[in-house]
């Protein structure tokens, strides 16, 4: 399977991205009958599928026993129920502004979790997400249910990443480093940092990304190349914090520093150039 067949089946099947029995470890651990996903990280870990982006609530529950309900607006609703495998949906129109609709969709989920059996359950919610607002109205709907803090679940199950989820890292990291690569690979004297940073850009697009979050270039005295008393061209690259957030933002940042190598291909003796010094590239292919 190639990078970009694991890249697309990240977008549409996720299911060996997510590992439901941990999650319910997760939940049981915390002491909860369920939790309720709301962060986008956590929506995409167990809603089945992937969202570029959220400003309005999706709200995914998962109970002790691994039943899965969902709560998600009215444009979203069509792509969930094409690729997720979550069966139990509400879904809430668009209105004439934001909080209203987030407040339909915390009815609903009310709803929701009525409907469950979870009235008078132990509720974790993922809080990070989930303004207070909106947290008070829930209690208010379920009088009966008691609410937590349900984010350690998430962090639990989240932490020994499945097979699948390694993979999508391996070929995020490899395209990345290969991105990087061809944009330096590609750089003359003369060329501005601006212009690097629009090669890497667009490599990475091209190699499977969904979007670039940002591209920070900037020049140290170590990534200047120089030309030597012996009349070899040597270049430090070294990329103090590159942040290879390109399949998760969880990803833990890597230090990389490549050794110096000569090149015959330098510019006439006495001329210096900037190469740029990347100390953050982060593309983000997906978000889990």
């Amino acid at each position: 399977m190639t990078g970009l067949q694991v890249f697309d089946l990240g977008r549409t099947n996720r299911r060996n991205l997510f590992n439901l029995e941990r999650l319910q470890q997760g939940v049981i651990k915390g002491g909860h009958d369920a939790v309720v996903a709301a962060s986008l990280p956590n929506v995409n870990y167990s809603g089945g599928s992937f969202q570029r982006s959220a400003t309005l609530l999706t709200l995914v529950v998962t109970t002790a026993d691994g039943r899965q309900g969902m709560v998600v607006n009215e444009a979203d609703y069509y792509y969930y129920r094409k690729y997720s495998w979550i069966t139990e949906m509400r879904s809430f129109r668009y209105l004439a502004n934001t909080a209203s609709m987030n407040a339909t969709a915390i009815g609903l989920l009310a709803d929701l979790l009525k409907e469950m059996g979870l009235s008078h359950a132990n509720i974790g919610v993922d809080q990070s997400a989930i303004p207070s607002v909106f947290v008070d109205q829930l209690e208010r709907l379920l009088p009966q249910a008691t609410l937590g803090d349900g984010r350690n679940a998430f962090d639990y199950a989240r932490l020994i990443k499945t097979p699948g989820e390694i993979e999508l890292f391996r070929y995020a990291a490899l395209y990345s480093d290969k991105a990087i690569a061809t944009a330096f690979a590609n750089t003359r004297p003369s060329d501005t940092e601006k212009t690097v940073a629009a090669r890497m850009q667009a490599s990475v697009l091209a190699l499977g990304a969904d979007l670039i979050d940002h591209t920070t270039p900037h020049l140290t005295q170590a990534s200047t190349p120089s030309l030597s008393t012996r009349g070899q061209w040597r270049s430090r690259w070294r990329w103090v914090r590159l942040s290879t957030s390109t399949l998760a933002p969880h990803l833990a940042a890597m230090s990389l520093t490549s050794p110096e190598t000569p090149s015959s291909s330098g510019p006439a003796q006495g001329r210096k150039t900037s190469i740029g010094d990347f100390t953050k590239f982060v593309s983000f292919f997906m978000r889990l």
